[in-house]
């Protein structure tokens, strides 16, 4: 009997940040694009995930368009900023075997 097993990893979006005179121009889009490309083609990685402080409903409604939800909040997160929360987003990958089946 052949077994296989597929270690699945996350990728962890540590800092993404477009100065605020050039946001609204595409560049945060492009550059996530880029790490998502990526990430679709790595068959190991599973999810990417990131951090976003509670009050920031810019970037909430940037990663939500990008096809992120929110799967948690961590509570006390920041130690020097208010508020401290924050939400933890991700964003699933299926990839597809060779055989055109899922994995």
């Amino acid at each position: 009997m052949l077994c296989s097993v597929l270690l699945s990893l996350l990728l962890c979006l540590c800092l993404l940040g477009v100065l605020a005179p050039y946001r609204g121009r595409g560049i945060g889009a492009k550059l996530l694009r880029q790490i998502l490309e990526y990430a679709e083609t790595r068959r190991s990685i599973a999810d990417v995930f990131l951090h976003v402080q509670s009050s920031n409903e810019d970037a909430m409604t940037f990663y939500k368009k990008q096809g992120f939800e929110v799967t948690g909040e961590i509570k006390d997160y920041y130690k020097r900023i208010q508020p401290s929360n924050c939400f933890v987003l991700s964003k699933k990958f299926v990839h597809l075997n060779m055989g055109g089946g899922l994995d």
